[in-house]
């Protein structure tokens, strides 16, 4: 009796198993078209990992070779030392630094 069921219950399994195989098969009417050689070539040119680090280095020069030829930011402040003293005529120093 065991071994009935035993059997059984493999059989229900593949069956089970090879109609979920079936169904999740697309049929040759919903399949992708083929890939073509060039669309391929995109696709690694677009994925590539070392490209998009040479092509962010690239970049990167074209950047610093810009910025190095335009002139520095501008600098302007304003500085005082020993402003609180209360002595007459001992005000310390202060002006803009530019």
């Amino acid at each position: 009796m065991t071994r009935v069921i035993v059997v059984a219950l493999a059989a229900l399994a593949l069956t089970t198993a090879t109609a979920q195989a079936q169904e999740s098969q697309p049929a040759p009417s919903q399949a992708a078209p083929p890939l073509r050689l060039e669309a391929l070539e995109q696709r690694a040119r677009e994925r590539h990992p070392a490209l998009a680090a040479a092509t962010a280095a690239a970049e990167a020069a074209r950047g610093r070779a810009r910025q190095a030829g335009l002139l520095p930011n501008p600098v302007l402040g304003y500085e005082g030392k020993d402003l609180w003293r209360t002595a007459p005529g001992a005000g310390g120093t202060h002006g803009a630094v530019f």
